[in-house]
């Protein structure tokens, strides 16, 4: 059996905005080692380069509580986030972050709007 070892704080979120209170709910790491963390109830997910530090903000425009994300589209490049819509909570929508999946200095997305029923 293998031991772990270099344990370390990836993110504090409580030193991060003040934000220890929101959910982390869905995560995702794109091929370039970038982490993606939903922070449900902010409407957002946190982009985090593989040393830990913040990267970018993608904003959902019409998603209250971002839930869980995948990539997916055409070569993995397009970001899909599911969560509670704004503007009716007792529906689900999908907001699709188009473009490179890799952290830009973007700091909101453009987002493509679907709605579930």
């Amino acid at each position: 059996a293998g031991t772990i070892s270099n344990k370390r704080v990836f993110v504090d979120f409580a030193q991060l905005g003040n934000t220890a209170t929101t959910d982390v709910d869905g995560m995702r790491t794109d091929t370039e080692g970038n982490l993606y963390i939903t922070r449900n109830g902010l409407g957002q997910v946190a982009v985090f380069s593989p040393s830990g530090e913040l990267a970018m903000y993608i904003t959902s425009p019409s998603i209250k509580d971002v839930a869980n994300l995948e990539f997916g589209g055409e070569g993995g490049k397009d970001l899909y986030m599911v969560g509670m819509c704004s503007s009716d909570e007792t529906k689900g929508c999908v907001d699709v972050y188009s473009g490179s999946a890799v952290a830009s200095s973007r700091l909101v997305a453009v987002c493509q709007v679907l709605t579930m029923v």
